[in-house]
């Protein structure tokens, strides 16, 4: 659908409806949903049997970059946020995972913009973004 954001993430939409019932569709929907899942679990096995320490070190990078950055834009956010997804879902660091999940929302533009109660031009939300990033994951850290 146009989506130019590069992370791990899938968004999965059928581009063929007409004469099927909402059944159908969503059926549909799971099975292809499933399908991405064992993909994705086959994915990792193989990458993290080749390269282990380049993704461990990645998850680490991540989490000390969002600890630590002071302006982020919402493509690096997600890149970012992304690969602390994976080091949670697969056990290598400790943090909690519906915490990311929400920053994964709260951090796009117009809800950085609600949250603040502000219009804001892209370097103003960048830095807004990095200061509740950074709080949500020293929170975290509690």
């Amino acid at each position: 659908e146009g989506v130019e954001i590069n992370t791990a993430f899938y968004q999965i939409s059928n581009q063929i409806s007409m004469g099927q019932t909402e059944q159908e569709l969503i059926l549909d929907i799971e099975k292809i949903t499933r399908q991405v899942v064992e993909y994705e679990k086959k994915a990792r096995e193989t990458l993290f049997k080749n390269s282990r320490a380049k993704i461990e070190d990645n998850i680490f990078r991540a989490y000390g970059l969002l600890k630590n950055v002071r302006s982020v834009s919402f493509e690096e956010a997600i890149s970012l946020m992304s690969s602390l997804r994976l080091g949670v879902e697969t056990k290598i660091i400790k943090i909690n995972l519906k915490m990311i999940n929400e920053l994964l929302i709260i951090t796009q533009p117009g809800h950085i913009q609600k949250l603040f109660g502000k219009a804001m031009n892209e370097e103003e939300r960048d830095i807004k973004r990095a200061e509740l990033i950074r709080g949500k994951l020293k929170e975290g850290e509690k």
